[in-house]
């Protein structure tokens, strides 16, 4: 009975999350591996916004096939990708929220780097805060044969 309820988890599992994305996510030049939680992605739906569960190890992006029609049917819609990022520094629990702006071309790359830079690292902020407005910047790399794209240029 064990092994039956193991391989219908492990068959729900892999029928559930049907495609994948190489992504990584890096924070501050550091990959996270389990200082995050409740990965989403939040996809607007004629007016309507969608919030969709997806699964994430580093290295593998794993979404729904509810996701990846819905990605596939508009290939031009941009779609964010939520993370919470959670420290722990100077004896006190920080939470920084990241919403990741994606578009199916970058997730079908053979592989993406998403290098986040938190603005709540002092060095990070005077660096790059010139740029945007939020508590944070995100930088993709991807497609190495072409060069590095979305390099920002760092504040001195």
């Amino acid at each position: 009975m064990k092994k039956l309820s193991i391989m219908f988890f492990l068959f729900f599992h892999f029928f559930c999350f049907s495609q994948s994305a190489n992504l990584i996510l890096q924070v501050n030049g550091k990959i996270i591996i389990a200082e995050f939680s409740n990965v989403y992605l939040k996809l607007d739906l004629e007016g309507n916004s969608k919030k969709i569960d997806v699964d994430y190890l580093p290295g593998d992006l794993k979404l729904t096939e509810e996701a990846w029609s819905i990605i596939k049917n508009q290939p031009d819609k941009k779609f964010f990708l939520h993370v919470d990022y959670y420290t722990y520094e100077k004896g006190k629990q920080e939470i920084a929220n990241f919403d990741l702006e994606l578009s199916k071309y970058l997730i079908e790359q053979k592989y993406l780097i998403a290098d986040i830079y938190d603005f709540r690292d002092k060095s990070y902020k005077r660096r790059y805060q010139y740029i945007t407005d939020k508590n944070y910047l995100v930088q993709f790399y991807y497609r190495p044969e072409n060069g590095v794209h979305g390099i920002y240029i760092p504040r001195k």
